[in-house]
Parts: C-alpha cells; sequence; structure tokens
C-alpha cells in the first residue's frame, strides 16, 4: 500500500481487505487526547475478481490551535494530490522463464516465506534455469508453493484464456503421494488446474490449458509442491510459464455480392456474425423511475418483503446473465433492517438469496453487491427485492408512480404476495434494481429459512408517510461494462494466395457489413478475413474467406437490380430469380470454359440443371436489362 502524504495535524484512515471486501477501520484514540475519538464507518467497498482497486481517504484536523473546543474535528482543506492509487493487477500476457534467476523480479510470493524447497536451479531448465522444488531438505506432510502477482484478466470475458508451461519430475520411489498441484485464483477461491502424482519420472513436458473461467476477473496462478515426504521424489522443475488471453472473434465472414464496376473495379460486399460472447449487456433492470418520492411502511413494527418481478418472457433477453447487485432506497422515516432477497418462481416460490445488509446510508441510493450471484433462469419468473424488518416508521422508499401493477409494487405482507396498488391503494412503485450481467459460477440453489420467523409478519396497517422528497436525484450509477464490449471491427484482405495481408477499413466498422472496392484487372483470388475491436484488445481473426474474380465476356458496365440464385452449394439444380427482366445467361467454369450458355431470354426466373457438371466452383453471368451481374456458385455431389 502505498503511504499517504504526511500534513501536520492531519489523520487518515485505512482501508484492509480481506476476501472480496474491504472495511474503513478508524484508531480509537487519537495521539495526545487519550480517549475515544468518535469516528464513524462510511464504506464498504467491493471488488471484481476479490482485490482492491481504489482507495478511498479522511482527513481530519484538530481545532484547538484554531480556537476551537477540544474535540472539535471537521474536514481538512484539499491537499493536492489528495488520491492515492493501487496498482492492484498487472496485463497479461505475462510469461517466466525465470531468466532473472529469482522470484522476486515478477513478484512471485513463496509460501512458506522461509524454509521453502521451492528455488530457482541455474543448472536445469528447458533451457536453464528453472523453478525447482528439491526433496532436501526432507520435509514431510508438506505444502510449498509460489503464487503469483494478481494479473488482469478483465478484458477475456469475452474470450479464452490459456495457461502454458513445461513440466518435468525426477521420480525416487513412485507412491503416488508427492503431487504438484497447480491452481487458480478467481472469486476469492483457489480452483485446481491440473494436478501431477509421483508415479515414475516424466521428462519435460509442455502443457496448454484452458482456464477461460478466470476471464472477466482479475486472477493469480499457484503451483504447489504438496505431499507426505519429500525424500519420495528428487525433483519437480517448472519453466517457461506464460499466461494469455484471446478475445473472440467474430464468425461466419460471407461474400453475398460481387458487383463489376468497370475498367478492373469491382465491388465487393461481405458480412459476419458478432463475436459469440457470454450472457447479456450489463444493465440495470427496474420498474420504479430511479428517483425516491415516497416512503411506506406502518408506523410501528412490519416485518415484510418488498419485490419487483418479471415474467419468464420479460427475462427471456437476459439468459446466461446473472444477478449479481441490489439497488435500493432506505429512507430516514423509519428504522429498520434489510437483507438482500432474490426469488424465482410463480409467487416467489423458490428464495435463491437471503443476504443480511450490515449497515445502510439512509436517504441515499444503496448498491449492494450479492456474495453469491444468482444465475438466471429464463424459464421462471424472476423477483428481485428486500425483506425489510422495522421496528417505527416508514421506512421503504418508493417513486411517484403510476405503479406498474403486479410488477413493481409487490409486497408479501400478512401471508400473501400483492400489489400494494391493488391491496392498499398506494400507486408507487419499489424503489428496488438489480443489475444483471455474466457471473461465471452463479448457481440457482434453493434456501430454506427456518420456521422461527416466518416470512410476512403482520405488523399494521400499510400507508405511505405523507412526506414527499422535494430534493431527490435520480438513481444514475455508472454502468462499466467492463473490457468485453464491442468497439467495432477490422477488415483485412490478403492476395498472393493470402500471404500479403493488408487492413481495408481507415475507422472501425460499426456494423457487421462491409463493401470493399478492389481493382483487380485480371482473373485473381482476394482472400479476406475480420477481427473484432474489444476496449482492451484486438480479436484473433476469423474465418477467411476466398472471393474469386473472373472476367466473362461483356463484363463491363455497372449492375443495377436484385439478383437471387439458390441453391448454393448446389447438387442437381439452381434457380436464378431477378427483379429485373433477365435476357442472357452464361455460366463458365474456373478455367472460364463455357459450361452453360443460354443468350435470349426474357425472364425474371429460370432454372439451370447442374447435375451433370463436375463439382466445384462457377461463375454466373446475368445480363438484365439494367446490366450485367456476375455471381460465383459451388457444384457439390
Amino acid at each position: 500500500m502505498k503511504k499517504f502524504l504526511e500534513l501536520p495535524k492531519v489523520f487518515f484512515f485505512v482501508i484492509l481487505w480481506s476476501g472480496s471486501s474491504a472495511q474503513t477501520h478508524f484508531p480509537t484514540v487519537i495521539e495526545g487526547y487519550g480517549s475515544a475519538w468518535p469516528w464513524t464507518q462510511l464504506h464498504t467497498c467491493y471488488f471484481p475478481g476479490g482485490f482492491p482497486t481504489a482507495l478511498f481517504q479522511m482527513q481530519l484536523y484538530d481545532t484547538t490551535e484554531l480556537g476551537g473546543l477540544l474535540g472539535m474535528y471537521n474536514d481538512s482543506i484539499l491537499e493536492a494530490p489528495v488520491d492515492s492509487d493501487i496498482v492492484y493487477d498487472y496485463p497479461l500476457p505475462f510469461c517466466e522463464s525465470w531468466d532473472t534467476g529469482s522470484f522476486a523480479y515478477n513478484d512471485w510470493t513463496l509460501n512458506p516465506t522461509t524454509g521453502n524447497n521451492w528455488s530457482i536451479n541455474p543448472l536445469v531448465g528447458n533451457p536453464s534455469p528453472t523453478a525447482d522444488f528439491s526433496w532436501t531438505p526432507v520435509i514431510s506432510d508438506y505444502t510449498h508453493s509460489f503464487e503469483s502477482k494478481v494479473l488482469d484478466a478483465t478484458p477475456f470475458d469475452c474470450g479464452e484464456l490459456w495457461l502454458d508451461f513445461d513440466w518435468k519430475l525426477v521420480d525416487q520411489n513412485s507412491t503416488g503421494n508427492e503431487l504438484l498441484v497447480v491452481e487458480l485464483y478467481r472469486d476469492t477461491t483457489w480452483r485446481e488446474v491440473i494436478t501431477f502424482a509421483n508415479e515414475g519420472s516424466v521428462d519435460w513436458t509442455s502443457e496448454h490449458l484452458n482456464i477461460s473461467d478466470g476471464g472477466g476477473k482479475a486472477i493469480k496462478i499457484r503451483f504447489t509442491a504438496t505431499g507426505v515426504s519429500s525424500e519420495d521424489i528428487q525433483h519437480w522443475y517448472v519453466d517457461n510459464i506464460c499466461l494469455n488471453g484471446i478475445c473472440s472473434p467474430p464468425l461466419n465472414l460471407e461474400d453475398y455480392n460481387l458487383w463489376y464496376l468497370g475498367n478492373g473495379f469491382w465491388d465487393v460486399s461481405l458480412r459476419w456474425s458478432p463475436p459469440n460472447c457470454p450472457g447479456p449487456p450489463e444493465q440495470w433492470i427496474h420498474w420504479d423511475d430511479g428517483v425516491n418520492y415516497e416512503t411506506i411502511g406502518s408506523g410501528g413494527n412490519w416485518d415484510v418483503d418488498i419485490a419487483a418481478r418479471w415474467d419468464a418472457n420479460m427475462i427471456a433477453p437476459f439468459e446466461g446473465g446473472s444477478v449479481t447487485k441490489i439497488a435500493f432506497f432506505p429512507t430516514s422515516a423509519g428504522t429498520a433492517t434489510y437483507k438482500l432477497r432474490v426469488w424465482k418462481g410463480p409467487d416467489a416460490a423458490i428464495l435463491l438469496v437471503d443476504q443480511t445488509v450490515p449497515s445502510v446510508s439512509l436517504d441515499h441510493w444503496n448498491i449492494v453487491n450479492i456474495i453469491n450471484p444468482v444465475l438466471i433462469d429464463v424459464t421462471q419468473e424472476l423477483w428481485i427485492g428486500l425483506n425489510v424488518n422495522a421496528t417505527d416508521g416508514w421506512p421503504a422508499g418508493c417513486d411517484n408512480g403510476p405503479a406498474i401493477v403486479n410488477y413493481g409494487d409487490m409486497i408479501y405482507y400478512s401471508g400473501a404476495w400483492s400489489s400494494i396498488y391493488t391491496a392498499y391503494g398506494l400507486n408507487f412503485n419499489w424503489n428496488i434494481q438489480g443489475y444483471v450481467e455474466t457471473a461465471k459460477d452463479a448457481v440457482s440453489v434453493p434456501i430454506v429459512l427456518p420456521p422461527s420467523k416466518p416470512i410476512g409478519f403482520y405488523g399494521g396497517l400499510i400507508t405511505a408517510s405523507g412526506t414527499t422528497n422535494q430534493n431527490a436525484t435520480p438513481f444514475a450509477p455508472t454502468i462499466d461494462p467492463g473490457d468485453s464490449i464491442i468497439l467495432g471491427y477490422n477488415l483485412y484482405h490478403g492476395t498472393d494466395f493470402g500471404t500479403i495481408w493488408s487492413q481495408v477499413n481507415t475507422d472501425l466498422i460499426l456494423d457487421t457489413s462491409y463493401t470493399d472496392q478492389v481493382f483487380v484487372p485480371f482473373i485473381d483470388e482476394i482472400y479476406y478475413y475480420t477481427t473484432a475491436v474489444f476496449d482492451a484488445c484486438e480479436s484473433i481473426s476469423s474465418n477467411t474467406r476466398v472471393v474469386s474474380i473472373y472476367y466473362g465476356p461483356s463484363i463491363d458496365e455497372h449492375s443495377t437490380g436484385s439478383l437471387l440464385l439458390y441453391p448454393n452449394p448446389a447438387t442437381d439444380f439452381i434457380v436464378v430469380k431477378s427483379t429485373s427482366p433477365i435476357t442472357s445467361l452464361e455460366v463458365r467454369n474456373f478455367l472460364g470454359q463455357t459450361v452453360y450458355c443460354h443468350p435470349d431470354l426474357n425472364t425474371e426466373s429460370i432454372e439451370i440443371n447442374v447435375e451433370n457438371l463436375p463439382s466445384g466452383i462457377y461463375f454466373v453471368s446475368v445480363t438484365t436489362r439494367q446490366g450485367i451481374q456476375m455471381r460465383k456458385i459451388v457444384v457439390s455431389h
């Protein structure tokens, strides 16, 4: 952690973190006073992958020297810089060849930090040096590891993540009890990637392992030697570690139109499909208008569930997504404790989340991460809400309506779900919103509540407080789409059998189609591929598409009108249809030889028999009253 700028009479708080949360902690005694200082906790912060990305800071000063009373405190003036950044992860690729001869150079951490049998061996490797776990000194019931620094795999939630390394075992007794374990850390948990046992010596072996479940997160990798007795082996070696990500490419690149412009110029029209990225776009889903207007309660004890709900057909676009956060608006008009709750099924039949909210910020929107994200079941209703356990007042915030009846205004009270509009005449929607994104390892496991405290304890008549919020600001959180948002596409064409490539577009292509104008003065083939450009990377290439340029007689003018040929590939016939009357038609093979010709036509549709043509590529030249067009077809038997 970086140190803050030291200023006279300024006291700072420190953030400590554990797992995926960071807590603000304050000293109980201020230097020179000897008594408790009235600190208050300001923030609980959650970070992707379990690692902190920012540090908050508060400054206090003693006002005694300024004429204030002992014990007075206030915010200090700003003193630039007031922020302190923490570099918490490192970009990929991350590779380690041990050439520096040190674990420390790339910030590997040894565990245990002393007396660890892992070392860098300068005499062995693939090539040397290498990380070496040695049998000596002999240790029993041991676990010795080296662990990477935090690595940034967030750009690759739409892509693949790969771990490569070489390993070797010099065995001694082949007991099968001595192991080399490779693990991946994400979402506060270590997961086994692969394990090797001492079942005989193994020479240098290369591994190429897909660890894409770490994509979109901050991660670490760890290599652990563990076992019963180290003298049952001689050495584990690990070399050439490399972790890299690949962004997903566009799919199904094809050419769908080829137009001759004259003088050797052609328009080649291509299209493709977007990359296959998991899950829906990140978004807040809700029925309220995002502005707090009123508060609802019973004025006394009140234990209820409130929720927004969606029918199964409404959440179909969210397939593959998860509910990872809930936002709500608790108010100072009542005193209550809160639990996040998520259900699925008719009448919220299956409870999936029951998570206590330790503290809230009253009269503000509160955004709370769900510790175990919930996978959305698009075949069931989705309910997102809260349990509100109030001792007095009207704690539950809502908008100014009108109510989206039976969707934005649901309450479980006195043993049944109902609409607050239908049951109580309250024309509002709860200030409740859910965040949908792709969350790996999300679950949908039912939760069974203990019978000692049934949901929906009756506590009094439900009413609005009658006091409206005249200074509310809209709920407008920043949606961080991560690095997997597609910014656009690049298209490349190649000549000389795809050995020379150049980028076609100057600016990013924002659509999934493009028309490339090329100069091809003779028969030739042009190769194409496209890539997707994300915020943090450009994808690997799509499939390569080969477009054949063929010159037949009289193709010397710009064609117009719509032309359709099908099926393609063809087995026994093809149909040619045009919006402009066809006056002649010719089919040539790849050598330019005419295999079919009909010089005198006046039709908008014609069927050509190709069952006797050899399998291969053919070019169909169609003359209409508006010009000449050419299409490539494939005959396949």
